[in-house]
């Protein structure tokens, strides 16, 4: 029973750390409550798909993965917000394609892992983490690479090639957290200043 709380779990670290971020950049509470509900619907999802898995062949997990990863880059369709590419606009909707495709993209993942396909699985990891970088998204980005290491502790995958996609993982969030502070830091100057 307790592996269909993972995808709530994994998912949980994406929303806190991007509930700090919203919160040091004075955005509503009215925006927190919304993620905290699509996280619940998330889950809700996540759970009757790991349910139904024992009837889904891996052709159609392998689908549902590239679809995934297809609605996630679909948010650069659109020119973006101050440059940041995180949401996709249906009508007046707005919907952040990361929070929607990495739990379902987490969990396809580790099934497709378990059943030997960890080249694609490392595939679908490079293409996720560059679409991450490319949004801007730091929390989702820090998020997914945290999500990410159980994965890469376990299973019979050949090890240097998750160091590696570990490392790279790790070099990304840091230098885009360090791209971030230092975005904080130049406005700070800019407010002080005038």
């Amino acid at each position: 029973m307790k592996k269909y709380f993972l995808p709530f779990i994994y998912a949980l670290p994406s929303v806190l750390i991007g509930t700090l971020v919203m919160y040091m950049q004075g955005i509503s509470v009215t925006i927190y409550i919304r993620n905290f509900i699509f996280l619940i619907i998330g889950s809700i999802l996540s759970i009757i798909y790991m349910l139904r898995k024992s009837n889904i062949k891996l052709k159609h997990i392998c689908a549902i993965a590239v679809l995934s990863v297809l609605f996630l880059y679909s948010s650069f369709l659109s020119d973006g917000i101050d440059g940041v590419h995180r949401w996709i606009s249906i009508g007046p909707i707005y919907l952040n394609a990361a929070f929607i495709a990495l739990p379902i993209l987490l969990i396809t993942i580790s099934r497709l892992l378990l059943n030997g396909y960890a080249k694609f699985c490392y595939t679908l990891i490079f293409i996720t983490a560059i679409a991450l970088f490319l949004q801007p998204d730091a929390s989702m980005l820090s998020a997914f690479s945290i999500a990410l290491i159980p994965f890469f502790c376990t299973g019979n995958t050949d090890r240097p090639l998750r160091y590696v996609i570990l490392f790279l993982h790790s070099c990304s969030t840091c230098e885009f957290w360090a791209q971030d502070a230092n975005q904080r830091r130049h406005k700070f100057a800019c407010e002080k200043s005038s």
